[in-house]
């Protein structure tokens, strides 16, 4: 079995305790009181140590795969970038644990994505486009790589505090809790730090943007506006404006604010992964 393969496959399979810890329910609070904090008792148990020693295997293994994807320079294929932000979501999300109980509680939602994005990795691999990228020699290009990550990391962590609250206004309005709604962040707690992610995403993005058309400079003598991934991060960047705009003059919030945040992260991701999707996976 190739050796990346096999690097691959025990990183994915240590993103699955976490997994597995989120939706059985070990999620600590830094409050110790679940009924202080909205939780039900019944489903939501108090036990650290589970869920810190579930989400260090985690973290390990995705910065052990993403880490990989940097050695020799910056190849910029799909699975390499699927990797590197995994590993930057869980790095922004443990951090977040730290102080928020809000963060905490994404876990059940958090945690089956970045799966579903390591198993992607693993199946769709593509084939390297052929322009690797020196993060060593080269500041700018190390400065938009990680500015790039950084920015799908924060909105990725955005996108699923915004649809755990969008599950929890749901529940609230048809007054069927569920499961997963007892386990996720209350709706105002969700909302807010949804909001508190959206606005770091904006401004990384906007460094970003900036960086991106330094590097075109640098590397094609050009700036290339009109390629999908330029305009496609342009729109995310103006979507979310709009977003946080309407959120603080109008007031807009709930559903329709969790769904603009979800086209924003939508439009990302295309910009994203979806080209690198396309060149490496559909026009090899």
């Amino acid at each position: 079995m190739d050796t990346l393969l096999t690097h691959s496959l025990t990183a994915f399979l240590g993103l699955l305790p976490a997994t597995m810890v989120g939706w059985v329910g070990y999620v600590p609070l830094r409050t110790g009181n679940p009924a202080r904090a909205g939780q039900d008792p019944k489903t939501l148990r108090v036990g650290g140590w589970v869920f810190w020693a579930a989400l260090a295997m985690a973290l390990l293994s995705a910065l052990s795969r993403g880490s990989m994807a940097l050695l020799g320079g910056w190849d910029s294929e799909l699975s390499a970038a699927l990797w590197v932000s995994i590993a930057t979501s869980l790095i922004l999300y443990v951090a977040g644990t730290v102080v928020s109980d809000a963060m905490r509680r994404l876990l059940p939602l958090l945690m089956p994505y970045l799966a579903a994005l390591a198993l992607m990795a693993i199946l769709l691999p593509g084939e390297p486009q052929g322009l690797v990228l020196s993060v060593r020699d080269n500041p700018w290009v190390a400065l938009h790589i990680l500015v790039g990550v950084l920015t799908y990391a924060l909105l990725t962590l955005a996108a699923v505090a915004a649809f755990g609250a969008f599950l929890q206004e749901r529940a609230l309005k048809l007054k069927r809790p569920t499961r997963l709604s007892r386990r996720l962040p209350p709706a105002a707690a969700g909302e807010s730090l949804s909001f508190k992610l959206l606005m770091g995403s904006e401004l990384v993005l906007g460094v970003g943007l900036g960086t991106g058309l330094a590097l075109d400079l640098l590397l094609y003598d050009e700036i290339r506006l009109l390629d999908h991934k330029t305009l496609l991060s342009f729109a995310t960047f103006v979507i979310i404006g709009g977003v946080l705009a309407a959120h603080q003059w109008i007031g807009v919030r709930g559903r329709l604010a969790a769904r603009w945040i979800l086209l924003a992260y939508l439009h990302l991701t295309l910009g994203y992964l979806g080209v690198k999707f396309v060149a490496d996976v559909l026009l090899p």
